[in-house]
């Protein structure tokens, strides 16, 4: 069984969580406080920042095709395609990651998401994109990791959505 975890940008750095024991993926900046090693950056003067700073060498960096020659094609970097229709969405670099990641293993395991009711226009964009990521992948099995909110009542009803904690997950993957 292949198993990941997706670390989402808004986890505070002070949690801890066994990211080691299985490929990490998330928000470039998620990076010093998790060691994330496969990074997303979706801005594009962030990139550019992060490539100049030679990030690139030392983590598996994702920017967008159209940074990618906006910033003078730099080298080392891995490309993801498309675009988000608003500028509103929160988080945007984990759905992208949720994005790569997700086709390449059985198991997910989600840390700081937050999959709460809202009304927060742009937390609201975020959590759809999120909830139609795993609804489109139903043999994919996610697991919110010592998730903190209330799950909303469509992630409930997802047969692919569970919860558990990071004592359980050492266990299984230790």
């Amino acid at each position: 069984m292949k198993v990941c975890w997706v670390i989402s940008e808004s986890v505070p750095s002070n949690l801890e969580a066994p990211i080691d024991i299985v490929t990490s993926w998330g928000s470039w900046k998620t990076h010093e406080a998790y060691k994330t090693e496969n990074c997303v950056c979706s801005n594009t003067s962030e990139a550019s920042t992060l490539t100049k700073l030679g990030f690139q060498t030392s983590v598996n960096l994702y920017i967008n095709q159209a940074t990618y020659l906006e910033i003078e094609r730099p080298p080392k970097v891995k490309l993801f395609g498309g675009q988000f229709g608003s500028d509103g969405i929160s988080n945007k670099d984990d759905i992208v990651a949720l994005n790569l990641a997700v086709p390449l293993y059985d198991l997910v395991l989600l840390f700081g998401f937050d999959l709460s009711p809202t009304t927060d226009a742009g937390r609201d964009e975020y959590y759809f994109n999120v909830k139609e990521i795993i609804k489109a992948n139903p043999s994919t099995q996610f697991v919110l990791v010592d998730y903190v909110h209330e799950l909303d009542s469509d992630v409930l009803e997802l047969s692919n959505v569970t919860q558990d904690t990071v004592e359980s997950v050492k266990s299984l993957l230790g």
